[in-house]
């Protein structure tokens, strides 16, 4: 067991690791619950915030580092204004950390994603009509008083963090002439390098770039274990990467995105000011699938695609072109369908499926496996839940493995060949901080 955790890790995953770290040892906590009934100053859950926007500004005004603790529930960046300007602004050295059930729960920090959804949302006046189709959210009335980002983050570092939110109801709904605007989820602009993870982009519009996340001018967000869907934009629906006078570096990794539209790239747009200024984007252990068009690089960017299931096929090491098996996309459910055992959310217990997923243990070898449920295969899944303890289970064609086996590294209940080339991959590594 401590072989198979102990795997190189990339970039992606090390930076996220050292800010989810330094937020554990925050000198303060604050705390988000609209159902809290005490004092509202956000000490403990019982005297939470009712509003995120308070402490956000809280925050603001602290010394740092500071975790806001939000639990379920939806909280609008409008709350205390009606503008379609009002948003929600990360800062450097806060994180804000979604998912947590609150007060009058048996156990008020148990935190699951999953189960205690936190949804940021853009419906400022909380009349959104839903739509089936995502090219009609930019012309449903009820939206036009949306906001028109609901979160954004502005020349930050990577200590500001966004962990286990749904985002949703974002509408940018005007067109930026010069191409820098844009965002209906989230918009990250100067120079910024924000740590986004366990997120999900629904349902945002924006009638330029980036329905469900924008990026620009110099930015070099992580993104990591994110489902970008049903999102639209006149150019990429999912994301978007706009450089101007700066070049922008996304890096993506473990992420999700499918079933969004646009005209231009359904899933991914890069473009740039006059063409001069291309993107570079990497994705790693990700799932794209949109249509064989999925991206639309308009300034010749360079697209660095590895270990990812790319619909209609993607140079680069690793990469696949093959049904995901998603469980229940038509429900937002994008968990991998596998015949060892996948998490169901909705039913809070693992199902068995008839087929299982070529994206189980098809991700980058030198990736952390993380939380991934025994038995894993010793390589990370692909996906959003590549690396979680929602991760779907390896399949060895036979019933699971229910004996932990020294030496057994793939957890396929033997000690073979495969457990000691997974060995000498990771042979010397030196992981230590």
């Amino acid at each position: 067991m401590l072989i198979r955790t102990n795997l190189k890790t990339i970039l992606t995953i090390s930076v996220l690791h050292l800010c989810i770290c330094s937020a554990g040892l925050a000198d303060k906590v604050i705390y988000v619950d609209d159902d809290a009934n005490g004092l509202n100053n956000g000490t403990s859950w019982q005297n939470a915030y009712k509003f995120l926007q308070d402490a956000l500004w809280n925050a603001k005004a602290s010394d740092k580092p500071v975790e806001i603790r939000v639990a379920q529930g939806i909280y609008r960046p409008g709350d205390r204004s009606s503008s379609v300007w009002v948003t929600f602004i990360l800062e450097n050295g806060v994180a804000i950390k979604g998912g947590y059930a609150g007060w009058g729960q048996p156990d008020p920090n148990a935190r699951d994603v999953a189960v205690y959804k936190t949804i940021l949302s853009g419906d400022l006046a909380g009349n959104d009509v839903d739509v089936e189709d995502p090219c009609d959210l930019l012309y449903e009335p009820t939206r036009e008083e949306n906001s028109w980002h609901v979160i954004v983050s502005w020349g930050t570092d990577q200590t500001a963090v966004l962990d286990g939110f749904t985002i949703t109801g974002g509408n940018y709904s005007v067109i930026d002439i010069v191409g820098r605007g844009g965002g209906g989820g989230m918009a990250i602009g100067e120079a910024a390098r924000p740590t986004i993870s366990n997120c999900t982009f629904v349902r945002n519009a924006s009638r330029d770039m980036g329905g469900g996340m924008h990026i620009a001018r110099g930015s070099m967000p992580v993104v990591t274990n994110c489902v970008f869907t049903q999102n639209y934009a006149w150019a990429g629906g999912g994301i978007s990467n706009y450089s101007y006078k700066g070049y922008s570096r996304p890096t993506v990794a473990n992420c999700t995105i499918a079933d969004n539209d646009a005209p231009y790239g359904p899933a991914m747009a890069c473009d740039s000011d006059h063409r001069l200024y291309p993107t570079t984007v990497t994705m790693v252990n990700c799932i794209a699938r949109n249509g064989p068009n999925w991206l639309w690089n308009n300034d010749r960017s360079t697209i660095n695609v590895t270990y990812s299931d790319v619909q209609g096929g993607w140079p680069g090491v690793g990469n696949i072109n093959a049904d995901p098996c998603f469980a229940d996309p038509n429900n937002g459910d994008y968990h991998l369908k596998s015949q060892a055992g996948r998490w169901d959310a909705n039913e809070g217990r693992w199902m068995i499926d008839e087929v299982t997923s070529l994206c189980i243990d098809a991700g980058d070898p030198a990736s952390p496996i993380g939380l991934e449920p025994f038995p894993n295969g010793g390589i990370i899944n692909m996906g959003a839940y590549g690396g979680t303890a929602e991760a779907s289970k390896s399949y060895f064609g036979k019933p699971v493995c229910e004996t932990i086996v020294a030496g057994d590294i793939n957890g396929d209940c033997k000690v073979d060949f495969r457990d000691f080339a997974l060995i000498a991959f990771h042979w010397l590594e030196d992981n230590s901080p």
